[in-house]
């Protein structure tokens, strides 16, 4: 078995994790970065320098391994027509070689829960992402393996990273979020790789079913904020931000159960309310380095 993985976006809060649970669990890591890759070196990943729109600076080391993870996002330009030709590369790669293949997708393809719990049959997603609509299917076709993460917390702490310094809020907190530990997210991607047949899809979440709220306040009785909670209502934020305030009031309760039975995977961090403290020092350390 070739255990050599080749990883996009492997400086990224996902990819990072990612990169860094394959090289425990004993594989060799080539992590796909623009910078100089110091931060990949201290933790035995081989940086490969390059990006996803010029495919000639990655393909080497990507036709070198027996796993390619898809974990990169790129903000900056046209996010989902670069996230399609990547896949597209990547999937040729994966034809020539014979190599496994991952790709992270999101929970938001499911849609709104409607007062159901959403599991990996469900797939109406919001506008914000809807161009995932036709990557998924693309690499389910060719034999890849989708996973959709919920939103991810810990360390860099992603979008409840606001929470801890009292920013405002969109939508009236009543809402539930899907949530995941980024190191149990990690996790799964390494059992994934073993176990996981071709073209399946899991979701990957934590246990809690907790609201915007729930959440909001764990994180600022962590960091001792008082002042009243400023909530935004969805139209003024739709009207600040587009498509992404849809997915900031998205209500979602989804089901892990497929990534527990099939996988043998289970969440091990504490979730978002119980573990806010603890947190909080995470996101306080990860400013500080980057500073």
């Amino acid at each position: 078995m070739n255990k050599t993985v080749f990883i996009t976006g492997a400086t990224g809060h996902i990819g990072s994790h990612v990169a860094r649970a394959f090289r425990a669990a004993g594989y060799r890591v080539k992590g796909l970065t623009r910078g100089d890759g110091r931060s990949l070196q201290a933790f035995g990943i081989e940086a490969v320098a390059g990006s996803m729109q010029a495919p000639d600076t990655w393909r080497a080391a990507a036709e070198s391994a027996g796993l390619l993870i898809h974990a990169a996002a790129d903000y900056t330009t046209d996010t989902f027509a670069l996230d399609r030709q990547a896949v597209i590369d990547l999937l040729a790669v994966r034809r020539k070689t014979g190599a496994r293949f991952i790709y992270t997708s999101g929970v938001w393809m499911a849609g709104n829960s409607n007062g159901r719990i959403l599991d990996e049959n469900d797939a109406n997603p919001i506008e914000h992402i809807a161009a995932r609509r036709e990557i998924e299917p693309l690499v389910r076709g060719q034999g890849g393996i989708v996973i959709r993460p919920g939103v991810v917390y810990g360390e860099r702490a992603g979008l409840t990273a606001g929470w801890f310094t009292g920013e405002p809020v969109v939508g009236d907190g009543n809402n539930h979020w899907a949530m995941i530990n980024v190191e149990d997210l990690a996790n799964a991607y390494v059992l994934a790789a073993g176990k996981a047949d071709d073209g399946e899809l899991f979701h990957v979440v934590d246990d809690s079913r907790l609201t915007i709220r729930d959440m909001v306040m764990a994180a600022r009785r962590a960091t001792g904020i008082t002042t009243p909670i400023e909530w935004i209502p969805f139209e003024v934020a739709h009207a600040r931000i587009g498509t992404s305030a849809e997915a900031l009031t998205l209500d979602q309760q989804v089901a892990n159960s497929k990534a527990r039975s099939r996988l043998g995977w289970q969440p091990r961090q504490p979730d978002f309310v119980t573990g806010a403290e603890r947190y909080r020092d995470e996101l306080v350390a990860a400013q500080e380095s980057a500073a």
